[in-house]
Protein backbone atom coordinates (compact mmCIF):
# COMPACT_ATOMS: atom_id res chain seq x y z
CA UNK A 1 0.00 0.00 0.00
CA UNK A 2 1.32 3.27 -0.90
CA UNK A 3 -0.03 7.13 -0.45
CA UNK A 4 -0.19 8.06 -4.51
CA UNK A 5 -1.06 11.49 -3.49
CA UNK A 6 -1.96 13.81 -0.90
CA UNK A 7 -4.80 16.44 -1.67
CA UNK A 8 -5.95 19.64 0.03
CA UNK A 9 -8.32 22.42 -1.28
CA UNK A 10 -9.36 25.38 0.12
CA UNK A 11 -13.41 26.31 0.06
CA UNK A 12 -14.62 28.51 -2.71
CA UNK A 13 -17.52 29.90 -4.16
CA UNK A 14 -19.05 27.76 -7.31
CA UNK A 15 -22.41 27.35 -8.79
CA UNK A 16 -24.48 24.62 -8.38
CA UNK A 17 -27.43 23.92 -10.76
CA UNK A 18 -27.74 27.51 -10.91
CA UNK A 19 -27.78 28.41 -7.61
CA UNK A 20 -23.94 30.37 -5.65
CA UNK A 21 -22.93 28.07 -2.64
CA UNK A 22 -19.51 27.13 -0.84
CA UNK A 23 -17.56 23.93 -1.58
CA UNK A 24 -13.76 22.84 -0.63
CA UNK A 25 -14.31 20.04 -3.45
CA UNK A 26 -11.78 20.60 -5.85
CA UNK A 27 -8.73 18.75 -4.04
CA UNK A 28 -5.38 19.77 -5.48
CA UNK A 29 -2.36 17.34 -5.11
CA UNK A 30 0.70 19.18 -3.04
CA UNK A 31 4.14 18.02 -2.93
CA UNK A 32 6.41 17.31 -0.35
CA UNK A 33 5.93 17.02 3.56
CA UNK A 34 2.41 17.91 4.51
CA UNK A 35 1.53 18.22 8.36
CA UNK A 36 -1.65 16.37 9.73
CA UNK A 37 -2.93 17.51 12.38
CA UNK A 38 -5.75 15.72 14.73
CA UNK A 39 -8.31 17.97 12.74
CA UNK A 40 -7.19 17.44 9.24
CA UNK A 41 -4.49 18.32 6.55
CA UNK A 42 -2.42 21.69 7.02
CA UNK A 43 -3.89 24.22 4.26
CA UNK A 44 -7.24 22.15 3.78
CA UNK A 45 -10.45 23.88 4.81
CA UNK A 46 -14.53 22.36 4.45
CA UNK A 47 -17.48 24.51 3.25
CA UNK A 48 -20.26 22.67 6.01
CA UNK A 49 -20.16 20.41 8.90
CA UNK A 50 -21.03 17.44 6.56
CA UNK A 51 -17.01 17.56 6.21
CA UNK A 52 -14.32 17.35 8.07
CA UNK A 53 -14.19 17.55 12.01
CA UNK A 54 -12.18 15.09 14.33
CA UNK A 55 -14.22 12.15 13.36
CA UNK A 56 -13.92 12.85 9.28
CA UNK A 57 -10.16 14.53 9.76
CA UNK A 58 -9.09 12.29 6.40
CA UNK A 59 -10.61 11.15 3.21
CA UNK A 60 -9.22 8.04 1.62
CA UNK A 61 -10.14 6.99 -1.85
CA UNK A 62 -8.61 3.76 -2.82
CA UNK A 63 -6.98 4.64 -6.14
CA UNK A 64 -8.65 1.52 -8.00
CA UNK A 65 -12.02 3.74 -7.96
CA UNK A 66 -10.92 6.21 -10.22
CA UNK A 67 -11.04 3.01 -12.70
CA UNK A 68 -13.91 1.19 -11.21
CA UNK A 69 -15.84 4.41 -11.49
CA UNK A 70 -14.42 6.09 -15.27
CA UNK A 71 -12.79 9.04 -13.45
CA UNK A 72 -10.75 10.23 -16.11
CA UNK A 73 -9.18 13.19 -14.14
CA UNK A 74 -6.25 14.00 -11.08
CA UNK A 75 -6.07 12.43 -8.23
CA UNK A 76 -8.45 14.88 -5.39
CA UNK A 77 -11.06 15.29 -8.04
CA UNK A 78 -13.04 13.29 -5.80
CA UNK A 79 -12.64 15.15 -2.80
CA UNK A 80 -10.04 12.92 -0.84
CA UNK A 81 -7.23 14.14 1.38
CA UNK A 82 -5.45 10.41 0.43
CA UNK A 83 -5.54 8.50 -2.99
CA UNK A 84 -3.69 5.19 -1.55
CA UNK A 85 -2.70 2.21 -3.99
CA UNK A 86 -3.56 -1.09 -2.55
CA UNK A 87 -6.07 -0.88 -0.25
CA UNK A 88 -9.82 -1.90 -0.35
CA UNK A 89 -13.31 -1.17 1.37
CA UNK A 90 -13.52 -4.83 1.67
CA UNK A 91 -10.32 -5.13 3.80
CA UNK A 92 -10.69 -1.80 5.71
CA UNK A 93 -12.61 -2.44 8.86
CA UNK A 94 -14.11 0.07 11.33
CA UNK A 95 -11.63 0.71 14.00
CA UNK A 96 -8.33 -0.54 11.71
CA UNK A 97 -5.65 1.43 12.16
CA UNK A 98 -2.99 2.69 9.49
CA UNK A 99 0.25 4.37 9.56
CA UNK A 100 0.85 6.76 7.02
CA UNK A 101 4.35 8.63 7.17
CA UNK A 102 4.28 9.60 10.48
CA UNK A 103 1.14 9.88 11.81
CA UNK A 104 -1.40 7.22 12.52
CA UNK A 105 -5.35 7.01 11.80
CA UNK A 106 -8.08 5.76 12.95
CA UNK A 107 -10.87 4.42 10.66
CA UNK A 108 -14.20 5.75 11.59
CA UNK A 109 -16.81 5.58 8.82
CA UNK A 110 -17.76 4.68 5.08
CA UNK A 111 -17.92 7.66 2.66
CA UNK A 112 -21.23 8.43 0.96
CA UNK A 113 -21.23 10.64 -2.00
CA UNK A 114 -22.97 14.68 -1.09
CA UNK A 115 -24.65 16.09 -4.30
CA UNK A 116 -21.49 18.14 -4.85
CA UNK A 117 -19.28 15.26 -5.76
CA UNK A 118 -22.64 13.25 -7.50
CA UNK A 119 -22.61 16.69 -10.03
CA UNK A 120 -19.24 16.90 -10.46
CA UNK A 121 -18.55 13.53 -11.13
CA UNK A 122 -21.71 13.39 -13.58
CA UNK A 123 -19.90 15.99 -15.43
CA UNK A 124 -17.63 13.10 -17.11
CA UNK A 125 -18.60 11.79 -20.34
CA UNK A 126 -18.76 8.15 -18.82
CA UNK A 127 -22.00 8.80 -16.77
CA UNK A 128 -25.45 10.59 -17.67
CA UNK A 129 -26.58 11.73 -14.52
CA UNK A 130 -25.63 12.64 -10.87
CA UNK A 131 -28.45 9.98 -9.67
CA UNK A 132 -27.06 7.18 -11.79
CA UNK A 133 -23.13 8.03 -10.12
CA UNK A 134 -24.24 8.07 -6.70
CA UNK A 135 -25.88 4.38 -7.17
CA UNK A 136 -23.33 3.02 -8.70
CA UNK A 137 -21.11 4.11 -6.28
CA UNK A 138 -23.38 3.27 -3.00
CA UNK A 139 -24.45 -0.09 -4.42
CA UNK A 140 -21.02 -1.58 -5.24
CA UNK A 141 -19.81 -1.00 -1.22
CA UNK A 142 -16.15 -0.07 -2.43
CA UNK A 143 -16.04 3.22 -1.46
CA UNK A 144 -13.99 5.38 0.07
CA UNK A 145 -13.84 6.21 4.00
CA UNK A 146 -12.74 8.65 6.55
CA UNK A 147 -10.46 8.67 9.62
CA UNK A 148 -9.53 10.34 12.43
CA UNK A 149 -5.92 11.05 13.25
CA UNK A 150 -4.47 9.27 16.50
CA UNK A 151 -1.35 10.80 16.25
CA UNK A 152 -0.15 13.89 14.41
CA UNK A 153 2.55 13.53 11.69
CA UNK A 154 4.20 14.58 8.13
CA UNK A 155 2.47 12.96 5.53
CA UNK A 156 4.07 13.17 1.60
CA UNK A 157 3.46 11.21 -1.89
CA UNK A 158 5.07 7.96 -1.86
CA UNK A 159 4.82 6.62 1.34
CA UNK A 160 4.47 3.42 2.39
CA UNK A 161 0.86 2.69 4.18
CA UNK A 162 0.72 0.00 7.10
CA UNK A 163 -3.01 -1.06 8.21
CA UNK A 164 -3.18 -3.03 11.30
CA UNK A 165 -6.66 -4.35 12.67
CA UNK A 166 -8.54 -2.71 15.39
CA UNK A 167 -8.02 -3.41 19.26
CA UNK A 168 -9.44 -6.93 20.55
CA UNK A 169 -11.49 -4.72 23.19
CA UNK A 170 -12.82 -2.64 20.36
CA UNK A 171 -13.67 -5.01 17.52
CA UNK A 172 -17.66 -5.49 17.54
CA UNK A 173 -18.97 -8.77 18.41
CA UNK A 174 -20.89 -9.99 15.72
CA UNK A 175 -18.72 -9.55 13.00
CA UNK A 176 -16.06 -7.82 11.67
CA UNK A 177 -17.68 -4.45 10.29
CA UNK A 178 -15.88 -3.53 7.32
CA UNK A 179 -16.24 0.07 4.94
CA UNK A 180 -17.81 -2.34 2.16
CA UNK A 181 -20.15 -3.88 4.69
CA UNK A 182 -21.33 -1.27 6.52
CA UNK A 183 -21.82 0.67 3.38
CA UNK A 184 -24.25 -1.91 1.77
CA UNK A 185 -26.15 -1.67 4.68
CA UNK A 186 -27.10 1.25 5.01
CA UNK A 187 -28.08 1.40 1.55
CA UNK A 188 -30.10 -1.79 2.03
CA UNK A 189 -31.52 -1.56 5.58
CA UNK A 190 -34.44 -4.07 4.78
CA UNK A 191 -31.55 -7.09 3.66
CA UNK A 192 -31.80 -9.98 6.60
CA UNK A 193 -27.98 -9.66 6.82
CA UNK A 194 -28.24 -5.61 7.46
CA UNK A 195 -29.87 -5.67 10.79
CA UNK A 196 -27.48 -7.37 13.27
CA UNK A 197 -24.59 -5.70 10.97
CA UNK A 198 -26.53 -2.18 11.77
CA UNK A 199 -26.40 -3.28 15.57
CA UNK A 200 -22.67 -4.33 15.95
CA UNK A 201 -21.76 -1.21 13.89
CA UNK A 202 -23.67 1.03 16.27
CA UNK A 203 -21.31 -0.89 19.37
CA UNK A 204 -18.27 -0.33 17.49
CA UNK A 205 -15.87 2.13 19.50
CA UNK A 206 -14.36 3.61 16.76
CA UNK A 207 -17.62 4.33 14.45
CA UNK A 208 -17.85 8.21 14.10
CA UNK A 209 -20.51 9.80 16.40
CA UNK A 210 -22.58 11.04 13.21
CA UNK A 211 -23.07 7.60 11.96
CA UNK A 212 -24.20 6.03 15.26
CA UNK A 213 -27.02 8.17 16.00
CA UNK A 214 -27.85 8.37 12.34
CA UNK A 215 -27.82 4.54 12.28
CA UNK A 216 -29.32 4.02 15.43
CA UNK A 217 -32.42 6.07 14.38
CA UNK A 218 -32.48 4.21 11.47
CA UNK A 219 -32.62 0.85 13.41
CA UNK A 220 -35.76 2.13 15.34
CA UNK A 221 -37.82 2.73 12.60
CA UNK A 222 -36.95 -0.85 10.92
CA UNK A 223 -38.29 -2.40 14.07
Amino acid sequence: MRVESVNIGQRARKVWQGQEVFSAIDKAPVHGWVQLGLLGFEGDEQADAEHGGADRAVFIMPVENYRRFHIDAPYGFLGENLTISGIDAEQVTIGSRLRVGSALLEVSQPHMPCWRLAEQVAALPHWKTAGEFVKSYCESGHVGFYCRVLKEGLVKKGDGVSLFAAPQDQRPTFETVTVRNLCLARVHPQHPKSRPLLQAAVQTEALSQSWKEEIAEQLALNQ
